[in-house]
């Protein structure tokens, strides 16, 4: 089994902790780029596919852990979409 898969297996249990990095990878392995700059910038990161589906993600500072919430969302998001 891959890292991506172990990684995604792990999010869909909805941890209660999540790393950033980790979600960041899951979501460039599944063809979505990171766009931190405009409406964006700051501690929200939009990540968007070929289609034009976008995802924001609240960069967690001053640690690495994603919020609960975020992890729920995130993982919510991909069920959707059909990549979790």
């Amino acid at each position: 089994m891959s890292t991506i898969e172990k990684l995604k297996r792990e999010l869909k249990r909805r941890p209660k902790t999540f790393d950033w990095n980790d979600a960041r990878r899951i979501l460039k392995h599944e063809g979505y780029e990171e766009d931190a700059t405009g409406k964006t910038s700051g501690s929200r990161v939009r990540f968007e596919d070929v289609e034009g589906i976008s995802f924001v993600l609240h960069k967690p500072h001053p640690g690495n852990n994603l919020k609960t919430y975020v992890i729920r969302s995130l993982a919510e998001f991909l069920e959707k979409e059909g990549k979790l």
